[in-house]
């Protein structure tokens, strides 16, 4: 979802549309240290820019993930992997893919994929450079503007 512009998981709901009954507690109170060092393992680097909060959902109690969007498309550093048992992995994403949302489903990239999110960068750092040019424009006669260093 980062790579695709940000987005919300809602759980605690089943694919109906009705709650599951499932208490959000755990999740709620699980350290977003853990998270973030567990995200870090696949993807090489820190991701923090997310927060887990309590909602509800046709009046009972559910978690929302919200997850905010990256300039850059984060790309799997390392294999995921799980057990199915008797003694056989399977892997939910290789190294070196990256995926984007399609509607509901997670899919790897397309080039349109990065096209979308170059334009979307590109579009944001045009934004704020132009919020500055009017901030400059539109400042009173006799202004001196000076820029500092941060």
């Amino acid at each position: 979802m980062a790579n695709s512009g940000g987005g919300g998981v809602i759980v605690g709901v089943k694919d109906n549309g009705h709650p599951s009954g499932w208490d959000p507690s755990s999740l709620l109170q699980y350290d977003h240290a853990k998270i973030v060092d567990r995200i870090s393992r696949y993807v090489g680097e820190p991701f923090a820019d997310f927060e887990i909060r309590p909602e509800e959902w046709k009046g009972k109690p559910v978690a929302t993930i919200v997850i905010s969007r990256v300039p850059i498309p984060m790309v799997f550093v390392q294999p995921g992997t799980y057990d199915v048992g008797n003694g056989k992995q399977k892997t939910a994403f290789g190294r070196g893919t990256i995926y984007f949302r399609h509607g509901a489903k997670s899919e790897t990239a397309h080039p349109r994929d990065l096209r979308i999110v170059l334009e979307r960068e590109l579009e944001r750092v045009r934004k704020s450079w132009l919020g500055n040019i009017r901030k400059v424009v539109s400042a009173p006669a006799g202004s001196r503007v000076e820029v500092l260093a941060s």
